[in-house]
């Protein structure tokens, strides 16, 4: 509840409850209204405006306090995260470190390094730490991507790589026997089913198919499934 909101709504509720109250003592019509009347009506707007009053901090006491839990939590979870980051650096410096003493290093890396260096071994060795220690990281966050991210990227794929199949042109006498390709998915360079391509190419599996056996696109079929191949791609 924000503040505006917390004004208005104690306001109504002194109103109601000193109009409420203001009006028991006038229908009660006791001695003390009858001797004092004004002074009776006032009291009940007076304690009217405390319960409103006690209404409001006591609103925005427990704002501050349900904002105070997320951040509690925020803070917790930043602090595991740096704390995963923190151990997940310690052991790339120590597969680095390895790396130098055995002598293991990423030829391109190292020259790369080296030539940054100016021929100064020291400063290369230096270099070589970071950069390495960088490329790891790097590794670890792909292999982390989320399945979801890795499904658009390859929808995307599919699309960029096999958009040609929607104006797929095909007469029956062109179509090759099933057996003509069976085999396993290993064969090719980037197997995807054919039906994860029909979806991504608003065609059915059925043209999918017809591609391959028409040699419009190189699959095989394996087990009663058919595999489309999307050749190189840049991510694993």
């Amino acid at each position: 509840m924000n503040k505006p909101i917390q004004i208005v709504t104690a306001i109504i509720i002194t109103i109601m409850l000193g109009a409420l109250w203001a009006h028991d003592s006038i229908k009660q019509n006791n001695i003390d209204y009858q001797s004092h009347p004004i002074v009776v009506i006032i009291t009940d707007f007076f304690c009217s405006s405390l319960v409103g009053l006690i209404f409001y901090f006591g609103a925005g006491w427990l704002a501050k306090r349900k904002e105070r839990k997320p951040n509690k939590l925020h803070n917790s979870i930043s602090s595991g995260e740096n704390k995963t980051t923190n151990l997940g650096d310690d052991k790339f410096y120590d597969q680095v470190a390895s790396e130098l003493q055995n002598k293991t290093l990423i030829p391109g890396l190292w020259t790369r390094a080296y030539a940054e260096a100016n021929g100064d071994d020291a400063k290369a060795r230096a270099l070589y730490i970071r950069y390495r220690v960088q490329q790891l990281a790097a590794e670890v966050e792909r292999q982390h991507e989320s399945v979801e991210q890795k499904r658009k990227r390859e929808i995307a794929l599919i699309r960029d790589r096999l958009g040609y199949l929607r104006g797929l042109k095909y007469s029956d006498d062109d179509r090759i026997p099933n057996n003509h390709f069976e085999g396993t998915p290993s064969k090719l360079t980037y197997p995807v089913n054919a039906s994860v391509v029909a979806d991504a190419l608003g065609l059915t599996e059925t043209e999918i198919i017809i591609a391959i056996r028409t040699r419009q696109a190189t699959g095989v079929r394996c087990d009663g499934d058919w595999f489309i191949d999307l050749g190189q791609v840049a991510f694993s």
